[in-house]
This record gives C-alpha cells, sequence and structure tokens, in this order.
C-alpha cells in the first residue's frame, strides 16, 4: 500500500478535498455505532461543502419560475380563483427553493452575475439562511 507521502497530490479547493475524502470513506456505521454523532457532524460536514460549491442562481435568493424568471406574490383580482389558487402554487413552490433571505432581484442579479459559488458569499458573512437551506445542510 502506498503513503500518502508517496501518492503525488495536486493543490485542490478545501470543498474538492472533502468531497473526495468522503467518496472514499471506508468507514463501517455499525462498527462505529458509539459515535454516531461524531458521524453525523462528517455528514454535515460533507453537506455543507456541497452546498458551498452550487453555482450561484437567481432562485437561490428571489422565487424564480422555470425558466428563472423573478416571480411576484401573486394578487387576488377575483376574476378566477382557479388561476389565483395556480399563481399562488407556483409562487409557494419557489419560494420554498429560495437558499438565503432578504435579499432584493437586483442584488441577486448582481451576485448571480459574478459566476462564483455559493462559497464566494461566505466572504460576506451577510446573508441569512432559509430554513430550505438548513435542511440541505443538516439533513
Amino acid at each position: 500500500m502506498t503513503t500518502q507521502e508517496e501518492k503525488p497530490m495536486k493543490l485542490i479547493s478545501m470543498v474538492s478535498f472533502i468531497n473526495d475524502r468522503a467518496e472514499t470513506s471506508t468507514m463501517d456505521m455499525e462498527q462505529f455505532d458509539w459515535c454516531m454523532s461524531e458521524i453525523d457532524k462528517l455528514k454535515q460536514i460533507r453537506n455543507y461543502a456541497d452546498f458551498l460549491s452550487q453555482p450561484l442562481t437567481l432562485g437561490m435568493f428571489v422565487p424564480v419560475d422555470e425558466y428563472g424568471n423573478v416571480l411576484g406574490e401573486p394578487v387576488n383580482d377575483f376574476r378566477g380563483y382557479d388561476n389565483y389558487s395556480k399563481r399562488l402554487s407556483v409562487f409557494e413552490e419557489a419560494k420554498d427553493k429560495v437558499l438565503f433571505g432578504e435579499l432584493d432581484a437586483g442584488a441577486a442579479n448582481h451576485y448571480v452575475s459574478l459566476n462564483g459559488t455559493v462559497e464566494y458569499l461566505a466572504e460576506f458573512g451577510t446573508l441569512n439562511l432559509t430554513q430550505t437551506a438548513k435542511n440541505q445542510i443538516f439533513q
């Protein structure tokens, strides 16, 4: 078996390193039943690395339709309840996919135009995570 010192290794990002180690893990969950809280922490670290590596999209900040168009909350104009109900359902579904709260479409467009990943946003430390984002990390 080759030791780590003998294997060539290139400099990679923290996210890539964590993901690589998680994919090659050989830990037997039953054997380590006594340390499940530690295993949960490792899973959360992996989930967070995956979360940080996502490319930024407008739908992470504001509700968007399937084509990436910003959706406003529908107003019931009393012309057709079925139409309003459908538009409200689409809006609520899109809103549930938003990962970062309290940002308008203009600011969101700016971040998305930078073609970065979620990790870029972490440098600012000012965005609040929605429950959807927390669910991705702590599932």
